[in-house]
């Protein structure tokens, strides 16, 4: 899922339903093409994460509203201890129903799982109830087993787990998005009147960036990271400005009810 899906999914969530022309009207601030926008509602639809109940209004399903509860709640992570134990989701599915294999992959991986041999995906997180959800929504339940455990012979070693979860690049997709939001975002509000609509433009830009981290980042625990991981405060920092923007935006604002 891209970001922008995420966070179009993320304002239906704060609403009782949009009509495509609202939603179109928020993002052409943020330059995205009316067209751009009605593919993400369709892509958002055929996944049934949004319906249409009349033409051009759009509500979210309780499908998306599992999602983005799920993915907003990733974050936290970073601040529960891990107990040691590993989610296994051992996945088999026939080749005449690859792209539910495949659609449920993109599914795991999103949440956070690694894979260590084909079709045997691991998470430190109990994700158990997610994947069933996603499971039962593909119509692939009789495919999967889902067990619990942990390493007793040849367990996970940090070069390993760097492998799996490829810990370089989402470290520098920390430190690209760190530079981006000092180089580039706060010199472009810094010392400027800004009504609520360009607050709230510049909360979308930022909360696009935060939904990417949202779904690129396992958000391991700290034992399985690098010692010199960046990503938590990095994240904490970018965050911190997001609800700062959050508090400019006045009460009688009509973006405040998406806040």
């Amino acid at each position: 899922m891209l970001s922008i899906e995420k966070q179009i999914l993320y304002l239906l969530s704060r609403v009782n339903q949009m009509t495509s022309s609202e939603i179109i009207s928020i993002y052409d601030n943020r330059k995205y093409s009316s067209q751009h926008i009605r593919n993400v509602l369709s892509k958002l639809k055929k996944k049934s994460l949004i319906n249409s109940p009349f033409r051009s209004n759009y509500i979210i399903t309780e499908k998306g509203i599992a999602f983005i509860k799920t993915i907003n709640q990733k974050p936290i992570l970073y601040n529960i201890g891990w107990n040691r134990q590993w989610i296994i989701v051992i996945v088999e599915i026939p080749e005449s129903i690859r792209k539910k294999r495949e659609l449920f992959r993109q599914e795991l991986i999103q949440l956070g799982f690694g894979s260590l041999f084909k079709s045997t995906y691991f998470s430190p997180w109990d994700y158990s109830e997610q994947v069933v959800e996603i499971a039962k929504s593909l119509n692939i339940i009789e495919n999967i087993s889902i067990l619990r455990g942990e390493f007793l012979v040849n367990g996970l070693t940090n070069a390993k787990i760097n492998e799996i979860w490829d810990l370089e690049s989402i470290h520098q997709l920390y430190l690209d998005k760190l530079k981006w939001f000092n180089e580039v975002f706060l010199p472009k509000i810094d010392n400027k009147s800004l009504d609520d609509l360009s607050l709230f433009a510049f909360f979308l830009e930022l909360g696009e960036i935060i939904s990417e981290l949202n779904l690129k980042d396992p958000m391991l625990p700290k034992e399985l990271l690098p010692t010199n991981w960046q990503g938590v405060e990095i994240y904490r920092q970018i965050n911190e400005y997001a609800q700062y923007l959050i508090s400019l935006i006045p009460y009688e604002s009509r973006f405040r009810k998406f806040l």
